[in-house]
């Protein structure tokens, strides 16, 4: 696991000057993966190549989709797009409208927006705004363009760091306000402004005094705010713990966890945690699975990558909106670089490789990111012969990959789901 929540969408920001056109034709890597054909090829049907091969104990299928250069024109999908400029040199806010297969740009007189990050529903995108005068807000903007002020940024605010539901964000607070340990988090309604503090007073409770950055990621609130998942440090290793507020006890823990960079995410329905972590506390043991914590405490195994493996690496993902599926970035050991997944939880797990590629450096990807229908997913790739780095939108019931936007990365995709 190479990506901390909250941490590279300093300065995030809408972005103008997508530049569209013809792209090369992209395939997936020559490693174990299936090629897929070029485009235009008649076998088999739009591009896809379809295979089923036991991976260990997890049986991963592989749909390996060819990347077009543009999207069909006969194909229609809704919402706006929230990208950025890939070389970060670019700050005027932008939102990319996408419809019947094109994209334009939807003006807006927002300022340059931070600290980006969408509702669960994805109906909207809370960011901190800086005004005329230099002071900060809390501010939400809707897919249209339109923005509200959620709430001034007060003095020992220093980060949105995520939606708890559809109607809170967790807002993090500067170490220096609370003076010493126990740190604390604050809760911010957004439709009222009214907002409270939690203290992140847990038994064994991890918040290195030294990195002020890791406080937020060490606490994971679910959508009920009746539970806390949280980091802590226990007779030697790592472990989450998960905290009743309502009892005051921990009610469940997964033991060791060791993913020091990871970051446990609540589904949508607050039905469970899941958790990325290495198999092994062993320093450098790079097989790593997908485990959950239930509402009650439960602890599971969601997938089995790692079992016979001598490497499987997951990187960052995303639930989607629905709670039904998780986007993520895996490299096994014969693979050179991560290519996406798709991950249904059962009894068995569905797992299918896409073949879509990531970063093709030793740099982490950036998150996949769902549709607000939850059969799409968007993701920044880097385009083979000169490393252009794209926006490939991705069409799971249709089998379509195209690229939408060159020289740009993806934040966002907010819509009414």
């Amino acid at each position: 696991m190479r990506y901390i929540a909250g941490c590279i969408l300093l300065p995030a920001v809408f972005v103008a000057g997508c530049t569209l056109g013809p792209v090369a034709e992209t395939h997936p890597p020559d490693s174990t993966a299936l090629v897929a054909p070029p485009l235009g090829s008649p076998s088999p049907e739009n591009g896809v190549a379809v295979s089923v091969t036991p991976v260990q104990s997890s049986s991963v299928g592989s749909r390996c989709i060819a990347i077009a250069p543009d999207l069909p024109a006969n194909v229609t999908y809704q919402g706006s797009l929230v990208l950025e400029d890939a070389s970060g040199t670019d700050l005027s806010p932008r939102l990319v409208r996408i419809t019947n297969g094109e994209t334009s740009d939807l003006p807006s007189e927002s300022p340059p927006l931070i600290d980006v990050t969408s509702s669960p529903s994805r109906d909207r995108l809370a960011f901190i705004a800086l005004g005329e005068e230099g002071a900060y807000s809390v501010a939400l903007l809707n897919p249209d363009g339109t923005t509200s002020i959620v709430a001034p940024l007060l003095d020992d605010w220093v980060a949105l760091a995520s939606w708890i539901n559809n109607t809170t964000l967790l807002v993090r607070k500067s170490a220096a306000a609370n003076g010493s340990l126990p740190p604390s988090v604050v809760l911010l309604d957004t439709p009222t402004g009214a907002y409270r503090e939690i203290e992140l007073d847990f038994p064994g409770f991890y918040a290195p005094a030294a990195d002020e950055n890791l406080w937020h990621t060490s606490a994971f609130i679910d959508p009920s705010v009746s539970r806390v998942a949280y980091v802590a440090l226990g007779e030697g290793d790592f472990e989450i713990r998960l905290w009743d507020l309502q009892e005051a006890k921990v009610i469940g823990e997964l033991s060791p966890w060791n993913s020091a960079f990871g970051s446990p995410a609540w589904s949508s329905e607050g039905d469970r945690l899941f958790i990325p972590s290495y198999v092994s506390s062993e320093l450098g043991d790079p097989r790593e699975d997908f485990y959950s914590l239930s509402f009650e405490g439960e602890s599971s195994r969601v997938t089995h990558l790692s079992e016979g493996a001598s490497a499987a690496d997951i990187g960052t993902f995303e639930i989607s909106p629905h709670g039904d599926q998780l986007a993520f970035w895996l490299r096994g050991a014969a693979a050179e670089h991560e290519t996406l997944h798709v991950l249904i939880p059962g009894a068995p797990e569905e797992i299918t490789d896409l073949c879509i590629l990531g970063n093709q450096d030793d740099s982490m990807s950036r998150p996949p990111i769902w549709s607000p229908s939850g059969r799409e997913v968007l993701v920044t790739t880097t385009l083979p012969g000169g490393g252009l780095t794209s926006v490939v939108l991705i069409d799971l019931e249709r089998d379509i990959a195209a690229v939408v936007a060159q020289n740009m990365e993806a934040v966002s995709w907010i819509g009414e789901p």
